[in-house]
């Protein structure tokens, strides 16, 4: 994991140029270090500063610049800032104009792992970024996830940025240190840039709302694939308890907890030793109830404290009869068992491969043998390998432009009319692979969690598609649909972290 570095540039003296001073430009980098320092936990000397007397020219800035460039290795993220006069087209230095689509893309070319730029100055909105993928090569997923470049900018390019005269700072670079500092935003032990993002987003909604004559809409563009974590804070996991039992006749081979709604509820993954008779089952799964009943299985401390000393009011147990059913989720029965002051008319409501035996519902999936007999005639796993990385990468491909067509929409560079034009063919494309992924074998067991966090992150992407096709406009309103969508990043880029880490797996599996 590499480290942080940041360079911030605050100019508030314009005086050779004729421009106007800004004296609170140089308050702004003061309050950003210790934003960076106190909310990303980034060490006080990662963090340089270029303009603390107020002047920054040419021969400092570029000086910093390189300074701060040589210090910056491959896995690190580069935190770019700027306060000071803009142009349309330009930043301004207190001696000289530079050209901001210029310095982006000198930049985009640091030896960082990813960069982030960030803008506080009037019309700084004028920017692109390069496109990070294309369609026609495969993904190295290690070397897309994480990597790349983000620009934040105070306001479109037709507006102006202003001071929060109570703070003594610019009025975006105060949404930026809030949003910093959030410890809302942490979760397990992380900060996103997508949250950060979002909360600035939302601080400026709420001021624009209260300042209709200074509105400032702030602007988002990035090429990153997902977005970046911050790790602020040491985070333990919740040790979930494990529960394996031997008898004769069958092994518990893993009990889940997955309480909901004050309702706690066992899933447990049997063995069978032997080819079993329904009936047969049926006994095996009020045995497992009774021994479960009690059982002490939770996901978090929250849930463990909610639920510890009562009985379960369902459990569920599915049986297979070797470990590689259990793995790949391949079973031949299904038993539901539910409490009285359950629903029974729900829960052992009779399907045409199910019965009621010993007071639960017992079911047979016929399709337990056609799956045996798919995996054992499966494609070579380097074959099977190659297929679901190309569609995985089309995929990708297609969900970051969705992504980045949202962001403009955001931006306010797009109405909504617009966007749901742009994403048509996405919609369309997204589907087609997403279906014809689903028709692949089923893959082995040597690669089950690597191909199911692929399949994870493949039904993300198709739900992205869900909130703005012509057909669904009505189940959302604007806010909705915005909403719904922006959850749903969230949801792709932490399956994205997730296939990183299985390929990491995978690559070693395959090399050793």
């Amino acid at each position: 994991m590499g480290e942080v570095k940041a360079l911030l540039v605050g100019v508030s003296d314009y005086s050779t140029m004729g421009c106007l001073s800004l004296p609170l430009c140089k308050n702004d980098i003061y309050s950003l270090r210790k934003a960076i320092i106190n909310g990303l936990n980034v060490k006080h000397e990662s963090i340089f500063l270029c303009g603390e007397t107020g002047k920054v020219t040419a021969e400092h800035f570029f000086e910093g610049l390189k300074e701060i460039s040589n210090q910056v290795g491959n896995g690190d993220t580069f935190i770019f800032y700027f306060s000071g006069h803009g142009a349309k087209d330009y930043l301004i230095l207190s001696d000289f104009c530079l050209k901001l689509q210029d310095l982006i893309d000198k930049l985009e070319k640091l030896n960082a792992k990813n960069k982030i730029v960030i803008l506080d100055s009037c019309h700084s909105g004028k920017f692109f970024i390069n496109d990070n993928l294309e369609l026609e090569k495969e993904l190295d997923i290690n070397r897309f996830v994480g990597y790349g470049y983000a620009v934040m900018s105070s306001c479109n390019s037709e507006e102006t940025s202003g001071f929060n005269s109570e703070r003594n700072i610019s009025i975006y670079t105060g949404f930026l240190c809030d949003a910093l500092m959030s410890r809302f935003l942490i979760k397990k032990g992380k900060k996103s840039l997508e949250e950060i993002n979002e909360a600035i987003f939302h601080f400026a909604d709420l001021y624009n709302e209260k300042n209709k004559d200074t509105k400032q809409h702030p602007i988002f563009r990035t090429n990153i694939g997902g977005t970046i974590f911050f790790e602020v804070e040491d985070y333990v996991p919740y040790k979930a308890s494990q529960i394996f039992i031997e008898t004769a006749s069958y092994i518990i081979y893993n009990v889940e907890a997955v309480h909901h709604l004050n309702i706690k509820r066992l899933v447990v993954k049997v063995i069978l030793r032997f080819h079993s008779l329904i009936e047969e089952v049926a006994k095996i799964a009020i045995e497992i109830k009774d021994k479960l009943l009690y059982s002490d299985v939770y996901k978090n401390k929250e849930s463990e404290m909610k639920y510890t000393g009562r009985a379960a009011n369902i459990v569920w147990c599915y049986f297979g009869y070797d470990e590689e059913d259990v793995n790949e989720g391949n079973y031949i029965f299904r038993s539901t068992w539910v409490d009285e002051n359950q629903d029974r008319n729900h829960w052992y409501r009779k399907t045409n491969n199910s019965t009621i035996i010993f007071d639960l519902k017992i079911e047979k999936f016929g399709s337990y043998e056609l799956n045996k007999e798919i995996k054992n005639s499966n494609l070579d796993m380097h074959k099977q390998i190659q297929l679901i990385r190309t569609a995985t990468s089309k995929l990708i491909y297609n969900a970051e432009k969705y992504i980045a067509f949202f962001r403009e929409y955001l931006n306010n560079t797009l109405t909504e009319d617009q966007f749901i034009k742009l994403v048509v063919p996405l919609n369309s494309s997204i589907s087609k692979i997403f279906f014809e992924q689903s028709d692949f074998p089923k893959p082995g067991y040597d690669i089950y969690n690597w191909a199911f966090a692929n399949s994870d992150l493949a039904l993300t992407i198709y739900e992205l598609t869900l909130f703005y096709k012509n057909k669904n406009l009505k189940i959302w309103d604007k806010e909705g649909r915005i909403l719904q969508f922006s959850k749903t990043i969230k949801k792709y880029e932490s399956d994205l972290e997730k296939l990183k880490k299985e390929e990491k797996i995978l690559k070693n599996q395959i090399k050793d």
